[in-house]
C-alpha cells in the first residue's frame, strides 16, 4: 500500500514490485528522495554494531604510515596501463580490491592488502576460492573485512589469513566520514573503502590507479527493455550479462544518478592522494600528465 501510494509499486518495465529498490530517484520529488535517505538511516539502525574488540586492532593502526607510500589499485581498465616492472622493487604497500587476481598484473606484484566487502566473495566458492589460492602465493598478505563477516560467516577460511576489519554500515546521506572505524558517508563501493582504510593510516602519499569510475560503459539494453550490465574492467568479469532490472526502479535514469553520487562521494576524502591516470572521470583528486610506473 505505501509503494502504491508512492507510485512505486511498479518499476520502469511497468513491473509490480513490493520493495523501494537501492538508489535514489529521478522523478525530481524531495519526499522520494527524503524516503530514499530515510532508508538508509532505517536500515543503519537495524545493522549489528561492530564491537570495540573488533575494531582495537584498526583503532591501534590510526595513523601508523606516515613514512609510507601506498598504491591503491581499482580494477577499471586503466589498471592496465600499470607498468610492474617499474614498481617490483619499490618499497610500497599495494593495495587491491574484489577480482584484482584476475588482472594480468596480479601475479606480478607483492601485494600488501587484499580488499573484499561483496557478500558474494564469501558466498560463493567459485568467487573466494581463487582469492584464496592467489592470497597463499603472496607473502605477509593483510585482508581487509567488514564486520558483518566474523558473525555471518565465523568458519570461513579467509579468517585464517591476518586481516583487519572496518565499520560497513552506511550513513552516506548523513554524514562526511571516511574514518572505517566509524559508519561511512560515502557509497559502499569496495574501492572507495580501501582507499578509505588508506587514507586513515596516513600514508605520506596515496597513488591511485583503476578508479575510473566508468562502470556505465557497461550499461546495456536489450528488445525486451531488460536493464543489463556488460561489464568494464582490465579483465574479463564473471559478472557481466547481469540484469539490473530488478535492481534499479528507474532503470539507466537510477542508475545514473547512482553514478553521480558515487564520483561525487570522492570529494569527501582528504589527503594526499594522486590519481595516475589523467584520463580518469574520477576528478577529485590531483593528476600526473605522466609517471614511471604508467606505460608510455
Amino acid at each position: 500500500m505505501f509503494l502504491k501510494l508512492l507510485k512505486l509499486n511498479f518499476n520502469f518495465k511497468k513491473e509490480s514490485r513490493n520493495n523501494i529498490g537501492q538508489c535514489p530517484y529521478p522523478r525530481r520529488s524531495p519526499l522520494l528522495l527524503f524516503i530514499f535517505n530515510l532508508q538508509e538511516l532505517s536500515r543503519f539502525v537495524s545493522s549489528p554494531k561492530p564491537s570495540r574488540n573488533e575494531l582495537k586492532k584498526t583503532n591501534a593502526l590510526k595513523s601508523s604510515k606516515k613514512t609510507f607510500r601506498a598504491l591503491v589499485l581499482g580494477n577499471g581498465p586503466s589498471l592496465n596501463k600499470l607498468d610492474f616492472n617499474e614498481i617490483k622493487d619499490e618499497k610500497l604497500d599495494i593495495w587491491v580490491v574484489n577480482s584484482f587476481h584476475q588482472a594480468t598484473c596480479a601475479e606480478k606484484l607483492r601485494i600488501t592488502h587484499y580488499v573484499l566487502s561483496d557478500r558474494a566473495h564469501f558466498e560463493n566458492e567459485y568467487r573466494y576460492l581463487p582469492i584464496l589460492e592467489f592470497a597463499r602465493k603472496q607473502e605477509g598478505l593483510t585482508f581487509i573485512f567488514p564486520h558483518w563477516v566474523l558473525s555471518d560467516f565465523p568458519e570461513h577460511p579467509f579468517l585464517e589469513f591476518d586481516h583487519l576489519i572496518f565499520d560497513d554500515r552506511q550513513l552516506a546521506a548523513w554524514t562526511q566520514n571516511t574514518s572505517p572505524t566509524k559508519p561511512r558517508g560515502y557509497i559502499g563501493l569496495t574501492l572507495y573503502k580501501s582507499l578509505a582504510f588508506a587514507n586513515y593510516l596516513e600514508y605520506k602519499e596515496i597513488l591511485v590507479l583503476g578508479m575510473d569510475n566508468t562502470e556505465f560503459m557497461g550499461y546495456g539494453s536489450n528488445v525486451n527493455n531488460d536493464f543489463l550490465y556488460k561489464g568494464n574492467h582490465a579483465f574479463q568479469d564473471v559478472r557481466s550479462g547481469r540484469d539490473l532490472s530488478s535492481t534499479m526502479i528507474d532503470g539507466p535514469p537510477g542508475a545514473f544518478i547512482d553514478v553521480a553520487h558515487a564520483l561525487g562521494d570522492l570529494y569527501k576524502f582528504k589527503g594526499n592522494i594522486i590519481n595516475l591516470d589523467p584520463n580518469s572521470l574520477t576528478t577529485a583528486f590531483p593528476k600526473v600528465i605522466s609517471h614511471g610506473w604508467i606505460l608510455k
